[in-house]
């Protein structure tokens, strides 16, 4: 399995590198729990950074976090795609 920051590195890479075909790529990344608003919010910044991108096309939840409050949650993920910073969410470890 490919590391995942080697990865990310080499997307960042690429997208600096070709500016003018951001809109023709599709990215997609996944956040780990907590899923606190404050929690989402410090992901998706280390996210983008990393991936050098102003935007995500798909960000994955990679499984709800029980411990967190669901409106809160949904709200903070709410926030981001009216931002403009995620065009769709995707939870991918559901019970």
């Amino acid at each position: 399995m490919e590391d995942p920051a080697a990865l990310a590195l080499g997307t960042a890479t690429w997208i600096r590198a070709h500016p003018e075909q951001r809109a023709h790529v599709r990215i997609a990344t996944t956040i780990y729990p907590p899923d606190s608003p404050e929690a989402i919010t410090a992901a998706v910044g280390t996210a983008w950074q990393n991936l050098a991108v102003d935007y995500v096309d798909l960000l994955y939840l990679h499984k709800w976090d029980d411990a967190a409050t669901t409106t809160d949650t949904l709200r903070a993920l709410d926030a981001l795609r009216r931002q403009g910073l995620v065009c769709a969410l995707r939870l991918s470890n559901a019970r």
